[in-house]
């Protein structure tokens, strides 16, 4: 049996598909949603559906599908008003993603720190389009 090298597309591409980040990040980050809208809301319901709605617009500014966002964040938005809530309110839940997402970059990639710049750089520039997404 014959060996051969590794054709550069059998070579494992050191910046990952960008939905990749959003994947593994998930989980723990609409934990942390969840907590955070459990202590503001007093309805379980809508604190479900406010991580619910945060965490589609996180999702589609870190997968770089800005245009999705558009419908979750009016959703939001107009959740968080009904309810009297300060808009500052989302700041602070972005705060938490942005902690999330640092802290699961920095711990998993603590080996491969090429890596993390580029989950980082993404983070960044995810938080930057969601807070222009908000000043729209």
């Amino acid at each position: 049996m014959a060996l051969h090298s590794p054709t550069p597309a059998r070579v494992l591409s050191l910046r990952p598909s960008p939905d990749d980040l959003t994947s593994w990040s998930e989980a723990a980050v609409c934990d942390r949603l969840r907590g955070f809208y459990f202590a503001v809301f007093s309805d379980a319901d809508r604190a479900r559906d406010a991580a619910r709605l945060h965490w589609s617009c996180w999702r589609g500014h870190l997968g770089q599908a800005d245009a999705q966002c558009g419908a979750a964040w009016q959703a939001l938005a107009r959740m968080i008003r009904d309810a009297r809530f300060d808009a500052a309110l989302i700041d602070r839940a972005d705060e938490e993603v942005v902690d999330e997402v640092t802290d699961l970059v920095l711990h998993k990639y603590r080996r491969a720190p090429q890596q993390a710049k580029v989950y980082i750089d993404r983070l960044v520039l995810a938080a930057m389009r969601m807070a222009r997404a908000r000043a729209v």
